[in-house]
């Protein structure tokens, strides 16, 4: 295959997405042996798509399109392979899990209900 397109992308991810459309990091294996792609685009799909919910955090979903459209926009910054491979580690570190009963109002226990 010639170099990997986003559009090449979201095409080979919506083959592989699971019956509710979600994409899995496995993707990229079979995608591999499927046609051996190269080129920017591909080599970012790598360093992003290497955890299901750092995947899902970064491109705030895991549609193929949602994967795709932030891989391409990766892709086309002028950042080197290795910075974005630190941002995206940057970004896992820092988003740890939410708080506990963070959506859950709490009531003082004196509190009338």
């Amino acid at each position: 295959m010639s170099e990997m397109t986003v559009e090449d992308l979201q095409a080979a991810l919506a083959r592989y997405a699971s019956a509710r459309g979600e994409v899995f990091p496995s993707a990229l294996g079979l995608i591999d042996a499927e046609c051996h792609p190269t080129g920017r685009v591909w080599e970012v799909a790598g360093l992003l798509m290497t955890d299901q919910e750092e995947m899902r955090y970064l491109s705030g979903g895991n549609r193929p399109d949602e994967v795709a459209d932030t891989v391409g926009r990766w892709a086309e910054s002028k950042l080197s392979l290795e910075q974005i491979k630190t941002v995206i580690e940057a970004a896992a570190s820092c988003r740890g899990p939410p708080p506990a009963g963070a959506l859950r109002r709490r009531r003082h226990p004196d509190h009338p209900r």
